[in-house]
C-alpha cells in the first residue's frame, strides 16, 4: 500500500515538471513570437518611428539571454522632453529621419543612418557641384528675370537684415547678366539678322556666290525673304529716306539669289545662249516678268532698281551696290545695308567697282579710258546728277556727266590724268556670266 502511494507521488511529480516545462517553453516562443511581430511591425510603417506598445506576458520564470543584435522594448518609452538632447543616439536619429522599411531590407543603408543635418549638408554640397558643373548659358536661362534678383538682394522697407544667401545663388545671380562683349557687334535691325549670316556663310570676299550649297540649305535664304516679307507699309512710310534706300538695296539682292536658286543649275536657252553666257540670262523673264511680294504688293527686280531706288532717291550711286548675279554689276557685300552706315557703305562699294577692271581701266599709253556700259544703262539719272559740273566742258554731256560722276573717286595721279591729256572714252562689254564661286 505504502508503495503505492509512492509510485503516485512520484507520478504526481514527474507530471508537475512536465507542465512547468511545457509552460515555460510555452512563454519563451510567445515571447519570441511577439519580438517578431514587433520587429515587422517597425519595418512596415514606414511613416511612423515609435514601436507599437505590448503587453510583456506574465512568467513565473525568467526567460533566458536572448540571441546578440535583438534587444527587447521597454513599456516604459516615453521621450525625454527635450529631443534633442536625447540621451539615445537612436532616438535622435528616428526624429530628423525616420527609418522605412526599404531602409531595413537594404543591407547597404543599415550599418550606418544618417542624421538630418548630415543629410542636408550632403544635399548642399551636391548641389553645388551640380551647380558648378552646369554651362553659364542653362544658369542663365532657369535664373528670374533681373527684377526677382534684385528685390532678393535688396533689404526690406522696414530696415530689416537681409537673409543670408547661399553661395551658390550668389553664383547664379552672377551668372544672370551676360558680359558686355557678348552682345553683338551690328549696326542693322534684327530683320537683316537672317539675310546677315547668310552673306557671311555663302559670299565669298570678292562677291561671289555658293550657288550650290545655298539651294541644297535654300531654308536659310527663305527665313531671310521671310523677314523682308514681314515689313508692312504703314511700318515703311515712317522709315527715314536712308531707311527705305538700304531695304531695298538689300530686297534686290536677296531676291536675285531667290531667282537664281529657284532655277539653278541654269539650263542654257536658245537663242539667247548665242547672245549671253550662261547665266541669270538664260532664265525667262528674270529682269522684267518674275515677281516678288513685297509690303503687300509685286516687284521684279527692274521695278526696284529703276523705278524705286533710281527714280525716288535720283543717286544713281546706289544701283553700283545691286548685284545682278553676273561678273559685270557690283560686288556683292558680305554684310546688309543699313541706315546708320549707308553713305559709308555705298562709297566703299563704289570704289571697289571703279578699281575693278569690270568698272574702270586707264590705259595712259594709249589714251583711252575704258568705262563699264552700265553708265549707258544710268545715262539719264547720271546726266542729271552731275551735268551741271563745270569740269570736262569739252566733252560732250552724257562723257563729260560719266568723268565727272567718277573724278571725286579716283587717285589723285589718275585724276590728273584725266584733267590735263587728251583720251578717248571707250566701254567695257558688260559681264553676264554668273557671279559663281568657282571651285579650288
Amino acid at each position: 500500500m505504502v508503495t503505492g502511494k509512492k509510485v503516485i507521488l512520484a507520478l504526481w511529480c514527474v507530471s508537475l515538471f512536465l507542465g512547468g516545462c511545457r509552460k515555460e517553453s510555452h512563454s519563451e516562443n510567445r515571447e519570441t513570437k511577439e519580438q517578431e511581430e514587433v520587429l515587422v511591425s517597425v519595418a512596415a510603417n514606414e511613416e511612423s518611428t515609435v514601436v507599437p506598445q505590448e503587453t510583456a506576458p506574465v512568467m513565473d520564470n525568467p526567460p533566458p539571454a536572448l540571441p546578440p543584435g535583438i534587444v527587447l522594448v521597454s513599456e516604459q518609452h516615453d521621450l525625454p522632453e527635450n529631443t534633442e538632447t536625447a540621451e539615445c543616439p537612436c532616438l535622435a536619429n528616428t526624429i530628423e529621419e525616420p527609418i522605412t522599411a526599404h531602409d531595413l531590407l537594404d543591407p547597404a543603408k543599415t550599418p550606418e543612418t544618417k542624421t538630418g543635418s548630415d543629410k542636408r549638408q550632403s544635399d548642399d554640397a551636391k548641389a553645388g557641384a551640380d551647380a558648378s558643373e552646369q554651362p553659364a548659358e542653362t544658369v542663365t536661362e532657369n535664373m528670374p528675370p533681373a527684377e526677382t534678383v534684385d528685390s532678393a538682394v535688396r533689404p526690406a522697407e522696414d530696415n530689416q537684415p537681409t537673409k543670408p544667401t547661399d553661395k551658390n545663388t550668389a553664383a547664379n545671380e552672377t551668372q544672370a547678366k551676360p558680359p558686355e562683349a557678348e552682345k553683338p557687334d551690328k549696326s542693322w535691325p534684327k530683320r537683316y539678322d537672317n539675310y546677315a549670316t547668310l552673306l557671311k556663310t555663302y559670299v565669298d570676299k570678292q562677291g561671289n556666290i555658293d550657288y550650290f550649297a545655298l539651294r541644297r540649305l535654300r531654308r536659310d535664304l527663305l527665313e531671310a525673304l521671310k523677314d523682308l516679307e514681314s515689313v508692312n507699309r504703314d511700318q515703311y512710310d515712317k522709315w527715314t529716306r536712308e531707311e527705305k534706300i538700304a531695304f531695298w538695296i538689300n530686297a534686290h539682292n536677296l531676291c536675285t539669289l531667290r531667282l537664281v536658286i529657284d532655277n539653278y543649275p541654269i539650263k542654257p536657252r536658245w537663242p539667247f545662249n548665242l547672245m549671253y553666257p550662261n547665266g541669270i540670262m538664260q532664265i525667262p523673264g528674270a529682269r522684267n516678268k518674275i515677281y516678288f511680294r513685297l509690303m503687300e504688293r509685286e516687284y521684279s527686280l527692274s521695278e526696284m532698281e529703276r523705278d524705286i531706288l533710281l527714280k525716288q532717291f535720283g543717286e544713281p550711286r546706289y544701283l553700283f551696290s545691286l548685284s545682278h548675279a553676273t561678273r559685270g554689276a557690283g560686288f556683292l557685300r558680305r554684310e546688309p545695308f543699313c541706315a546708320a552706315l549707308l553713305e559709308q557703305q555705298t562709297l566703299e562699294q563704289w570704289r571697289l567697282y571703279l578699281a575693278s577692271p569690270r568698272g574702270l581701266k586707264i590705259d595712259k599709253k594709249q589714251n583711252i579710258v575704258h568705262l563699264s556700259d552700265m553708265f549707258i544703262w544710268y545715262k539719264e539719272a547720271i546726266i542729271a546728277q552731275y551735268g551741271s559740273v563745270k569740269r570736262f566742258r569739252d566733252r560732250p554731256e552724257d562723257i563729260r556727266s560719266y568723268l565727272n560722276c567718277i573724278y571725286d573717286f579716283l587717285s589723285k595721279e589718275d585724276a590728273d590724268y584725266l584733267l590735263n591729256n587728251s583720251f578717248t572714252v571707250k566701254f567695257i562689254s558688260y559681264d553676264w556670266s554668273l557671279n559663281e564661286q568657282t571651285p579650288n
